[in-house]
């Protein structure tokens, strides 16, 4: 596969448009990184500049190898740059001695300025619970595995002096430490992440760009569509959505959600089975994976995604006219660790009940007489088949027009006393959040069957990976020159960019 790389990178032989030195972020060894950090460096013309890879702490071996059959001649391995753990014990148990709450996380004031809701979700992932426990007998070595990597960073940053990063994320301890040091230095950084089959690549220009990390069509991109624009995308995003629906998507939060055989039902057979009565308005509530980076896009409502379901359970519970699912979320089995029903167990309430597995995500969401949730994916299917959904606190779409987002705690809260679905335009909201789907799922023409696997695969990527890049070199190609404009103009959002281009 690294000799195919290597030859897509040999036809763009091209003069950098910029000068200096590259820092590649050679910390995640996954088969598509390697081919977005191939076109990414095509598109730059890095090679003709100096780049230096970061090798991280694991498969350091396989990924000395693959920077070098890249032709990445320099580079760099975190450990080399690490203090030992004596350095930042201190430090740690002085943190650690003051905390009362998990809460109190939140507000540490940490080395060069870090983000404190990174660490606080740097530790849950390892515990891989709802909410950080403090009590743990090894919570001082992941407060100290944090400021380990904080420190680590900023002397790799400092040492390498780089005049572009780019970076495989931007969350949890090493990879947040790497962007922030870079960012908060104003280095030009980019995040080559991918979703949906294709490159989402994302410029971090600010500190807090670092909570904004997805690649979307923002709300005045979509106010700025020509009507007929506006229509076409719309009509794109319905048929993006109903091969969705029926499975056909490779995404790993659709294959579990709407890949599997499933019950069919709607709103009878829903309150029939859960015993309420028929004219009883039911409101599904979609959970998140309780570990999964819960401040990823700025939460500032809710300490986590935990604190959240127990304020939506307790204001359900008070709210007894309505009849409120909990739906887990789809990829929990996947994750492993706490779930929704270990959270929840029976019914908290007559009114509230959990999701079946065995229900159809697809017939649920036509099913309901409104979605509520925090930053879940479902919004925007929901909302494009005519639901009225309620977002409780910042996330990707949240202003993006076609859902009600509550700006602080109290607003959710009162709003879940009310019947306020009534108060939202559906006719309003599907057409704008299909054209978002156009935007956000679509994918332009020319990129045809340039579509990779899902990055959750990791290795097995490898045997589907040549016969893609053999067979698809002219879309790559195109790729790499639209990637080219994409570095040159200030639009941050990659995919947005060239779905906008090929709409225009």
């Amino acid at each position: 596969m690294e000799g195919l790389l290597r030859a897509i990178g040999a036809r763009h032989d091209t003069p950098s448009p910029v000068s200096g030195t590259l820092l590649i972020d050679a910390m995640w060894d996954n088969p598509n990184y390697w081919l977005r950090l191939t076109t990414a460096r095509a598109a730059l013309g890095s090679k003709h500049n100096r780049e230096v890879g970061l090798i991280g702490v694991h498969r350091q071996n396989e990924v000395a190898r693959t920077l070098e059959q890249l032709d990445i001649a320099q580079s760099v391995r975190w450990a080399t740059y690490s203090p030992g753990r004596t350095e930042v014990r201190q430090d740690a148990a002085t943190l650690v001695r003051d905390l009362r709450t998990p809460e109190d996380i939140l507000g540490w004031q940490l080395p060069y300025g870090f983000p404190a809701e990174l660490v606080y979700d740097g530790i849950l992932k390892r515990q891989r619970k709802a909410c950080v426990d403090i009590g743990t007998a090894d919570f001082q070595n992941h407060v100290e595995d944090a400021l380990i990597a904080i420190e680590t960073a900023e002397r790799i940053v400092e040492d390498v002096a780089p005049d572009h990063v780019i970076v495989s994320h931007a969350l949890n301890f090493d990879f947040g430490a790497l962007a922030w040091a870079a960012v908060r230095r104003g280095v030009a950084t980019t995040l080559i992440f991918g979703m949906f089959g294709g490159a989402r690549f994302i410029k971090l220009t600010r500190p807090q760009d670092l909570f904004d990390l997805m690649d979307f069509p923002e709300g005045e991109q979509l106010d700025s569509l020509a009507p007929g624009v506006a229509a076409r995308l719309a009509d794109q995003g319905r048929r993006n959505l109903e091969a969705r629906f029926s499975g056909a998507t490779n995404d790993i939060g659709a294959r579990f959600a709407f890949g599997s055989p499933a019950t069919a039902l709607d709103r009878d057979r829903i309150r029939t089975e859960l015993g309420w009565r028929d004219d009883m308005p039911v409101v599904a509530v979609y959970a998140a994976n309780w570990f999964d980076y819960p401040h990823n896009f700025g939460m500032r409502n809710f300490r986590d995604f935990l604190d959240w379901l127990e304020a939506t359970i307790d204001a359900a519970r008070n709210n007894p006219r309505v009849g409120w699912l909990l739906k887990p979320h789809p990829c929990d089995a996947w994750y492993g660790g706490v779930t929704l029903a270990d959270l929840v167990g029976e019914a908290r309430a007559p009114n509230i009940a959990l999701v079946p597995d065995a229900w159809s995500s697809a017939d649920l969401l036509a099913s309901v007489d409104g979605l509520v949730t925090v930053h879940s994916t479902g919004a925007v299917e929901a909302a494009a088949l005519g639901k009225p959904v309620l977002v409780a606190d910042r996330g990707w779409y949240h202003a993006c027009g076609f859902v009600h987002w509550a700006q602080s705690r109290a607003e959710y809260l009162n709003a879940l006393a009310t019947s306020w679905w009534e108060s939202i335009d559906t006719d309003a909201t599907t057409f704008r959040a299909r054209v978002f789907a156009g935007l956000y799922f679509g994918r332009p023409g020319w990129q045809g069957e340039f579509v990779t696997d899902d990055d959750s695969l990791q290795d097995a990527i490898y045997d589907s990976m040549p016969a893609l890049l053999a067979n698809n070199a002219a879309a790559i190609d195109r790729e790499i020159a639209t990637l080219r404009d994409w570095f040159a103009c200030p639009d941050r959002r990659y995919h947005t960019f060239k779905m906008l281009r090929e709409a225009a």
